[in-house]
């Protein structure tokens, strides 16, 4: 005989990786929208601390980890892939520019994955950008 639970499963918390996060002592960073930049959570906001749990107007992330390239620091490329029609942003050493784009799951989303040059953010996409172009002391590219 099995034993049913007297209620259906709860779904995960909205923010379930973040708190997790929170719990193994990385640190956590929240924003209001798009437009403003990422906050540490012990950061006031307007006054009053905010908090994964009951702060739903906010965004929130785990900070992302560093890498470095001669010296110079840049986010870790994404690990996982994008949900459908999510934004994310390209290094992109062949134009030597910053790109935004849409997460399709086609072959240019995962090469570009695959190659680690995806960022969550314009400003990891160009401090990636920009430590690959001083990796190379200022050589063009496609000769470093």
């Amino acid at each position: 005989m099995t034993h049913k639970a007297p209620y259906p499963p709860y779904p995960p918390h909205p923010h379930a990786e973040v708190l997790k996060a929170i719990a193994d002592g990385e640190i956590v960073e929240y924003r209001i929208n798009m437009t403003k930049p990422w906050a540490p959570r012990y950061v006031p906001h307007e006054g009053r601390l905010v908090n994964p749990i009951n702060d739903s107007d906010f965004e929130w992330r785990v900070k992302p980890k560093m890498c470095s390239i001669n010296g110079n620091e840049f986010p870790t490329p994404m690990k996982r892939k994008p949900a459908l029609n999510a934004e994310y942003w390209v290094a992109s050493t062949s134009r030597i520019n910053v790109e935004r784009s849409l997460w399709q799951n086609d072959d240019i989303d995962c090469a570009r994955f695959v190659a680690g040059m995806c960022q969550e953010t314009c400003e990891g996409a160009e401090a990636q950008l920009r430590a690959i172009v001083l990796g190379c002391n200022g050589i063009p590219i496609d000769k470093c």
